[in-house]
C-alpha cells in the first residue's frame, strides 16, 4: 500500500491569533510622533528674519521652547528647533549691524554691553560654583535666593563651568532707566554650550541682573523677570 508524500513545510513560523495577518488578528500600530509646533515656528521665523529684531527674537525663544519640547519622545523636530535658534541669533546680529550703521556701529553696540557681558560671565561662574551670596549680590531684588539655589543644583549635572560666549547685546533707556540684555551660551565640561540669556538694570552706574535663563538639553532653569527685548543696539563678536 502506497503512502502519501508528506505535505511541504512552510518556511514561515505559524501565526498565532492576534498577530498581524493571522485570522482574527489585528494590527497594532506604534504611536506616531508629533512634530513640535514651536520647533516649526522657530525655523520659520529664523528663515524669514524680515522684521527687524522681532522675528529673530521669536526664533530664539521658540527654538529654546522647541528644544525643551522635543526632549519628550512623543515629539520630533529637535533639528528644526536648533536651526531656528541659530538663524534667530544670526538675524539679531545682522539687523543690529544694519541698525548700527555697519561694522563701526556694530563694534560700538558691542562695546555698550561690555560691562553686562562681564557681569553675566561672573554670575554664571558664581552660580555654577554654588557661591549663592556672590551671585545674589549681582542681582536686583527681582531674583530670589531659591531661584539661584535651584540653578546651582541644576548646574551640578552640567560639569565644570568653562566660559561664556555672549555675542548678542542690547541696551536701551526708558524713562531715565537703563536696561540691557546679553545672550549667547555658557560652556560646561559635560553639557557643552548651554543657551544663556541675562537681563540687566543699571543701579548707581552698576549693571544688576533682573532675570536669567539657562536652557540645557535636560531642561531650562532661570529666575527673576524675563529679559526684555530692546531696540537700541544688537551686535556680534
Amino acid at each position: 500500500m502506497s503512502q502519501l508524500p508528506p505535505s511541504p513545510q512552510s518556511p514561515y513560523p505559524p501565526q498565532q491569533p492576534g498577530q498581524p495577518g493571522a485570522p482574527g488578528g489585528a494590527y497594532t500600530m506604534a504611536p506616531q510622533r508629533q512634530t513640535s509646533s514651536a520647533a516649526v515656528a522657530s525655523l520659520i521665523c529664523g528663515i524669514l528674519g524680515c522684521v527687524p529684531l522681532i522675528t529673530g527674537l521669536l526664533a530664539v525663544i521658540l527654538g529654546i521652547v522647541g528644544m525643551r519640547t522635543t526632549k519628550d519622545p512623543r515629539y520630533s523636530g529637535r533639528g528644526m528647533a536648533i536651526a531656528g535658534l541659530i538663524l534667530g541669533l544670526l538675524s539679531l546680529v545682522v539687523w543690529g549691524v544694519i541698525a548700527g550703521g555697519g561694522a563701526m556701529g556694530g563694534w560700538m553696540a558691542y562695546s555698550y554691553t561690555k560691562a553686562e557681558r562681564e557681569a553675566a560671565k561672573q554670575f554664571a561662574a558664581d552660580v555654577a560654583a554654588g557661591n549663592i551670596e556672590a551671585a545674589q549680590a549681582r542681582c536686583t531684588s527681582q531674583v530670589k535666593r531659591d531661584e539661584l539655589v535651584q540653578a546651582a543644583n541644576k548646574m551640578k549635572g552640567w560639569g565644570t563651568f568653562k566660559d561664556t560666549t555672549l555675542p548678542i547685546g542690547s541696551k536701551q533707556s526708558t524713562n531715565g532707566k537703563e536696561e540691557a540684555y546679553v545672550a549667547g551660551a555658557a560652556t560646561f565640561s559635560t553639557a557643552g554650550g548651554v543657551p544663556y540669556i541675562v537681563g540687566f538694570a543699571t543701579e548707581n552706574g552698576t549693571p544688576k541682573i533682573t532675570g536669567f535663563l539657562f536652557s540645557s538639553n535636560d531642561g531650562a532653569v532661570g529666575g527673576g523677570m524675563e529679559p526684555k527685548q530692546s531696540h537700541r543696539s544688537t551686535s556680534s563678536d
